[in-house]
């Protein structure tokens, strides 16, 4: 198989992978079942209670945070990592066409891409710590069978674990792209290597002559 068939079905399944991720997280938006997860996890004690906050601000106590894997602040970000992705994609498809191909920029293109569905997956597998008695080191629907909670809660529970799962496959898409970008430098380098070597035997063994 050429490259060039390798780069084009490589380039096919990342348009796949980000195209599908990208519709998950504009399902969720602007809070399709965040909400709704995080208040059945308060009612079975496996996460905060949202509505402790309700009852807090009735009786003017301080509010506490809310933690990150039930805010706003986390969908936006998801559905803004997805587009920064396709549009990265698109820029990058208009590079080659236009001829430009440089092995320094497809491995920082790979490698940031790496890191940014990274910090997303943190994100998407952080903390609920804000009640000392329910603590939640990470999301009841990555830890339970969507099974145990009732039905109208049980598709957002499928919908967050497809959305967390193809953020760990576009994660490990662009670092396994990455690292196959690296051991092909390092191939082609020993290659040019070995054919330069038996052009310099010669001229060694008559010098030592």
């Amino acid at each position: 198989m050429s490259a060039h068939s390798l780069t084009a079905i490589s380039s096919t399944l990342e348009l796949l992978l980000l195209m599908t991720v990208f519709i998950l997280f504009v399902c969720a938006y602007p809070d399709t079942y965040r909400s709704n997860l995080w208040a059945e996890g308060g009612r079975r004690g496996w996460n905060s209670d949202p509505q402790q906050r309700v009852y807090d601000f009735a009786n003017y106590r301080p509010l506490r945070d809310i933690p990150l894997i039930w805010d706003q602040q986390l969908t936006d970000s998801n559905l803004a990592t997805s587009i920064v992705s396709l549009v990265a994609w698109a820029a990058k498809l208009l590079w080659k066409l236009r001829g430009y191909r440089f092995v320094g920029v497809t491995l920082t293109y790979d490698a940031l891409l790496c890191a940014l569905w990274g910090c997303a997956i943190a994100s998407q597998s952080s903390s609920d710590l804000t009640d000392a008695n329910h603590l939640s080191f990470r999301p009841w629907y990555l830890e339970k069978s969507c099974g145990a909670v009732h039905t109208p809660v049980r598709k957002y529970c499928v919908c967050a674990k497809f959305s967390f799962g193809f953020s760990v496959l576009t994660s490990a898409f662009f670092g396994l792209r990455a690292c196959m970008v690296i051991l092909r430098q390092v191939y082609l380098c020993g290659q040019r290597r070995a054919l330069e070597n038996p052009m310099k035997g010669p001229l060694r063994s008559e010098s030592m002559i």
